[in-house]
Formats: structure tokens, C-alpha cells, sequence
């Protein structure tokens, strides 16, 4: 199956990209060109480069995807931006 997987470079989202492999499905790793995707090195799956707010970079990861699974999170540390932090993780609207 070919699954797209947002937030895959994240300490839950990388654990779940594993498994997805492991299972034998094509994976498709959403993250923003400025992630660290240290935890992803040496992974067969394929990078698309966007944000969840982003809904051209949405459309373009989507293509050809059979399954989505929403691991993204917004996470800061101090002040929490609730609004941000809602578009991010349920509403995906832009920033």
C-alpha cells in the first residue's frame, strides 16, 4: 500500500515509518525541508517536502497515496500557541 506519513521524522512518526516498511507498504515521509531527519537515514521510503498548512504541498504528497497517517504535531517549548497549534494538528489551515 502506498501510505503518507506527516510528521515521520518525529520520535513517533520515524517508530511508525519502521513498521509501515516492515509490513511491506511504500512509504512516503511529509516533512518541511528544514526538518532533521536524522531518524529516517538509511530508510528506503521517498521524502515530499511541505506542511500539513500548506495545502499545495498537501495536494503534491498526495498523489498517488492510498493512506494517511497524521503523526504532526506542533510542539513548543514556553508560550503555547493554541492557534498554531490547532492548525497543525487538527484543521491543517494555512499559517
Amino acid at each position: 500500500m502506498n501510505v503518507l506519513v506527516t510528521g515521520a521524522n518525529g520520535f513517533t512518526g520515524s517508530h511508525l515509518v519502521r513498521a509501515l516498511l516492515d509490513r511491506g507498504d511504500r512509504v512516503t515521509a511529509l516533512v518541511r525541508i528544514s526538518s532533521d531527519v536524522s531518524r529516517l537515514q538509511g530508510l528506503n521510503l521517498t521524502y515530499a517536502y511541505g506542511d500539513v498548512t500548506d495545502r499545495a504541498s498537501l495536494d503534491k504528497a498526495m498523489i498517488g497515496i492510498e493512506r494517511v497517517f497524521h503523526v504532526a504535531a506542533f510542539v513548543e517549548l514556553g508560550l503555547v500557541d493554541a492557534d498554531r497549534m490547532r492548525r497543525v494538528m487538527w484543521t491543517g489551515r494555512g499559517m
